[in-house]
């Protein structure tokens, strides 16, 4: 008897009475999923849901308005969008950008230099030279219609 009162033992008995307790008083873990549309894309998200509050609704909520904002600031196939008033502009001076956009130009930036040009933010006027962009004018651009875009 006296092996079993020792403070290790006590404490060990203790651990897993608590351990015990906490794997009682667990509610089942379900994944719950989540998807939409945006960007002229999909989305699917899952999570594991332990029951205490999150509610699916109230997240697919603020994920589409968080996509929602995002596209405000950077799609180029929303015509008002920060991007598109960006791109349309034809200011050669500095120009005031969110915060948001500011990331992603500056990030875009550095894989452009770290991939030697192979990633390039800038095609976006040849794509749509071809149609594949916002703009969806499909033709077969002349090499000289090609380079002008290009200096662009």
């Amino acid at each position: 008897m006296e092996r079993f009162l020792k403070p290790k033992w006590i404490f060990a008995c203790l651990f897993v009475i608590v351990l015990l307790s906490l794997l009682y008083d667990r509610k089942p873990v379900e994944i719950t999923s989540l998807s939409g549309k945006t960007m002229g894309t999909s989305y699917s998200i899952k999570y594991l849901d332990n029951g205490h509050g999150i509610k699916p609704l109230g997240i697919s909520k603020d994920i589409n308005e968080l996509l929602k904002k995002i596209n405000q600031h950077m799609s180029t196939y929303i015509k008002d969008s920060e991007l598109s008033k960006f791109n349309k502009s034809s200011l050669t001076q500095w120009q005031k950008i969110s915060p948001e956009l500011y990331r992603a130009l500056e990030h875009a930036l550095s894989v452009a230099k770290k991939t030697n040009g192979a990633f390039d933010p800038t095609i976006g006027p040849l794509v749509n030279l071809w149609g594949s962009g916002p703009d969806k004018k499909r033709i077969m651009p002349t090499l000289k219609l090609i380079e002008n875009v290009k200096r662009r």
